[in-house]
């Protein structure tokens, strides 16, 4: 433990940036991908990291994925001491690491590349200088609503996160605690999700006074980048499957209910709004084993829409053939998470679908209702 009341961990295992930064939280109370706030803790990471040969670059938690050009760590110390190399930091990548075992210099790399990281905890948590919202102006998220405005109704609320203009987005006050902001809407067929254009899912479509719609990508970016924890909540309502439309095996429950959660962020435009998700600590949607789907077809996945083919095969899994699968974080065009498909009749893996990638069961879902949100912890 040095001064400043952190011990550092170096962990010579490659990750990348995003399941770095989750990886550091998990592994202790208060947490983080290492800040370094003066040259004697930069000397204290080096010789931290002076045992692992095998690492060339070393992720610390400094990035500007919040705001081009705007770097912050992600236990919120300010950003005012840095050892950038030569050149840097480069305009066209976003997260930080340091070459610790030799000069102790930064550079910034794409989030998606995989390196050996430094975690660093707090005897207690951290403190910044940022004070807590006090007006309408100032909530930056549904839960700033709940929590500093004493919202408690769930409706529509104007959020103003950094670095994009305000906006309305429906809030969930009641679910878990309330404070969820919703992204994704789907209560019934009257709104077409799966031939929608990258600017569509980009700028957001449909009415959030109604049954349906995506809030957009840039925004949910902002929400999701904004604060250094964040989790990802997916409720699906009923199942539309028959035994023999959908199913190996197992019975058909047509009003059951299904939620899980997920630690995730959402990358820029520049990076294909790439997701990046853990593996889920709770829910009923997976086995939180390897047959977490989300986790195990989407992570670290581009975008894809019908006019932007993103993903690694091919063909284009948001239009291809008969399986509709309409925007989503695709590597190829298996896997069981698409709740941007088409609201059509329901068919073994097409459309609007959820594999759970349950032990027991071969468990297709095709549900009336769908439901995406997030809320930081």
């Amino acid at each position: 433990m040095d001064g400043s009341g952190k011990c550092y961990k170096a962990v010579p295992q490659a990750m990348n940036w995003f399941d770095a930064d989750v990886f550091c939280k998990n592994s202790a109370t208060n947490a983080y991908l290492t800040s370094i706030t003066s040259a004697f803790e930069n000397a204290n990471i080096n010789a931290e990291a002076s045992a692992y040969a095998n690492c060339t670059q070393f992720w610390i938690g400094g990035n500007d994925i919040s705001q081009k050009g705007k770097f912050a760590w992600t236990d919120g110390q300010p950003f005012a001491y840095v050892s950038w190399a030569s050149g840097q930091p480069s305009a066209n990548d976003q997260c930080v690491s340091s070459d610790a075992r030799l000069s102790g210099q930064w550079k910034t790399e794409s989030c998606s590349r995989t390196n050996c990281f430094i975690c660093a905890s707090y005897a207690a948590p951290p403190t910044t200088t940022l004070p807590p919202p006090t007006s309408p102006s100032g909530m930056t998220d549904c839960y700033d609503w709940y929590r500093y405005g004493g919202a408690r109704a769930d409706g529509i609320y104007r959020l103003s996160p950094p670095g994009i203009a305000p906006f309305d987005a429906y809030c969930d006050m009641t679910t878990d605690n309330g404070g969820w902001t919703v992204f994704q809407r789907r209560r019934d067929n009257t709104t077409s999700f799966w031939d929608r254009t990258w600017a569509e899912y980009k700028n957001g479509f449909g009415n959030i006074n109604q049954n349906n719609s995506w809030l957009g990508l840039d925004r949910v970016h902002a929400l999701s980048t904004k604060n250094s924890n964040v989790t990802l909540r997916i409720e699906l309502h009923g199942n539309r499957c028959t035994a023999t439309s959908c199913y190996r095996r197992g019975l058909v429950d047509p009003a059951a209910w299904w939620w899980a959660e997920w630690y995730f962020k959402v990358g820029p435009e520049v990076d294909f709004y790439r997701l990046n998700v853990s593996l889920s600590p709770r829910g009923s949607l997976t086995s939180r084993t390897n047959n977490d789907n989300l986790r195990f077809y989407n992570n670290g996945q581009p975008f894809s829409t019908i006019d932007r083919d993103n993903d690694n095969v091919a063909e284009n899994c948001a239009s291809a053939g008969a399986l509709r699968y309409g925007g989503w974080w695709f590597g190829s065009c298996t896997g069981g998470c698409r709740l941007n498909g088409k609201y059509d009749v329901p068919a073994w893996g097409s459309g609007f679908m959820w594999y759970t990638g349950s032990d027991n069961y071969d468990w297709w879902i095709a549900p009336y209702q769908s439901e995406m949100k997030l809320r930081r912890n």
